[in-house]
């Protein structure tokens, strides 16, 4: 598994036997479930927030006209999801570009 570090936000996790701080862009769907379980409105509304400007930050480091308009348009999508699955897509997208890209680290 490839940690690319990309938001700064950092959760302890339990993973390969051992506890690590892990960034939210790296954890598993399950790990995310686990992360989120209990959180309030304003909390998802806060993480969703820092993970836009870290999406605006991978899409200037990537420099594409296409790049910025599919962003505009799936960021358009999401506006209509409940916070809990804007959190979980956007997430998703930061990991695909970072993936495809092979961006780490954008803070």
């Amino acid at each position: 598994m490839i940690y690319r570090n990309l938001d700064g936000i950092y959760f302890r996790i339990y993973r390969d036997e051992k506890w690590q701080d892990i960034c939210f862009t790296d954890l598993l769907n399950d790990e995310v479930l686990n992360v989120i379980r209990n959180r309030n409105e304003e909390w998802f509304i806060k993480m969703y927030e820092e993970l836009e400007r870290v999406l605006n930050k991978i899409v200037k480091c990537i420099n594409s006209q296409e790049v910025d308009n599919a962003t505009c348009v799936v960021l358009n999508a999401i506006s209509t999801l409940t916070p809990k699955q804007k959190l979980f897509t956007i997430k998703n997208v930061i990991r695909n570009l970072a993936d495809y890209y092979d961006i780490t680290n954008v803070e």
